[in-house]
C-alpha cells in the first residue's frame, strides 16, 4: 500500500511541477505592455511600408491605446501620436494629423527630461502640414519652423544634418 501511495504522490508532484512549469512558460511567452507597444509600432511601420494602410492605422491605434496607459510623461505616447499624425497626413487627413501633432508637441515639451529631438521633429511636422495650406498656413509655418530652429540652436551641439532638416 505504501508503494501505491508513494507512486500516487510522485504522480501528483510531477503533475504540480508540470502545471507550474507551464504557467511559468506562458507568463514568459506573453509580452508585457512595453514589448506589445514595440510590436504594434514595428508592425504598423511594416504594414505602412507594404501599403497595407488600414492595417497600419489599426496597429497605430492599438499602440496609442496602450501608450495612453503609460501616462503623459512616457515618451512613447508622444511618439505614437506623432506616428499616427504622419500616417493621417499621408491619407490626406490634415486636420486630424494636425490635432495629433499638437497633442504630441504638448506632451514632448512636458517630458522630464525634455526630448529636444522629438519636439523639433514634431514642430517640423506641424510646419510641413501647414505649408500644404499655402497662404492660409504661412503664419503657422513660420511660427513652427522658428520654434524648431530656436530649439535646435539652443542645443549645446547641433548636428549639421538635423539643422539642415529644420532649415
Amino acid at each position: 500500500a505504501s508503494a501505491g501511495i508513494r507512486g500516487a504522490g510522485m504522480k501528483t508532484a510531477f503533475g504540480v511541477i508540470t502545471v507550474l512549469l507551464a504557467l511559468a512558460f506562458s507568463a514568459v511567452a506573453q509580452p508585457g505592455p512595453d514589448d506589445l507597444w514595440t510590436q504594434y509600432r514595428d508592425a504598423a511601420i511594416e504594414a505602412d511600408q507594404q501599403g497595407r494602410l488600414l492595417d497600419a492605422e489599426k496597429l497605430l491605434r492599438a499602440a496609442l491605446a496602450l501608450a495612453e496607459t503609460f501616462g503623459p510623461q512616457d515618451k512613447r505616447l508622444a511618439l505614437t501620436l506623432n506616428n499616427l499624425a504622419v500616417h493621417c497626413d499621408g491619407q490626406g487627413r490634415e486636420d486630424e494629423a494636425i490635432a495629433y501633432h499638437k497633442r504630441a508637441l504638448a506632451l514632448s515639451q512636458q517630458l522630464v527630461p525634455p526630448d529636444r529631438d522629438l519636439t523639433i521633429s514634431t514642430l517640423n511636422n506641424l510646419a510641413m502640414l501647414y505649408s500644404h495650406r499655402g497662404k492660409d498656413g504661412e503664419v503657422e509655418v513660420e511660427r513652427y519652423y522658428r520654434k524648431a530652429l530656436e530649439l535646435a540652436q539652443s542645443a549645446e551641439r547641433i548636428e549639421p544634418d538635423r539643422l539642415e532638416r529644420i532649415l
